[in-house]
């Protein structure tokens, strides 16, 4: 991993904004399995020195300007961690490994539902780039709250709030 990558490194200004609140009806975290098919999406976890990677998009994508941690949508023919590997290196230009997954979460608001698997990862090699996001963090657990993430992304942040540890 470059040492301009590593924690403690920002990329860009303008990082922090209060999170969102949910409007009354607007996101249903849902576990329960129904007719609809879910777009499967993926998500790399990747950590340093108890911290975590944060990408921030760009004002003019769909959740413009949210955090997320970086990922994308499941092409056909790929599975999750393929989807993954490719994701991170066309964002990112990191080759990454995909270790297990952490959590599956369904979310569904007004006209948008997806199935956001989140995996653990590792840098295994290549120089860190900023092609799909204008800005990057590394966050300690207990940060990620004052950062205004996709709502799927918002409850993953919660539940890795609640871990005990994260080494890295």
């Amino acid at each position: 991993m470059s040492s301009t990558s590593g924690p403690g490194s920002r990329g860009t200004a303008g990082k922090r904004e209060a999170p969102p609140g949910p409007a009354a009806g607007d996101e249903q975290m849902d576990e329960s399995i129904d007719n609809e098919p879910y777009p499967r999406v993926t998500a790399a976890l990747i950590t340093s020195r108890g911290r975590f990677f944060i990408a921030r998009r760009p004002a003019h994508k769909s959740f413009g300007l949210c955090w997320e941690f970086p990922g994308g949508k499941v092409e056909p023919g790929e599975s999750l961690e393929q989807s993954l590997v490719r994701e991170i290196r066309e964002e990112l230009c990191w080759e990454i490994g995909v270790r297990e997954l952490f959590q599956r979460i369904r979310h569904r608001s007004e006209g948008f539902s997806i199935e956001l698997y989140a995996f653990w990862c590792e840098i295994l090699g290549g120089e860190m780039c900023l092609k799909e996001h204008i800005a990057f963090e590394w966050v300690h657990p207990d940060e990620m709250r004052s950062f205004a993430f996709t709502h799927a992304d918002r409850e993953l942040a919660r539940l890795l709030a609640l871990l005990p540890s994260v080494s890295g």
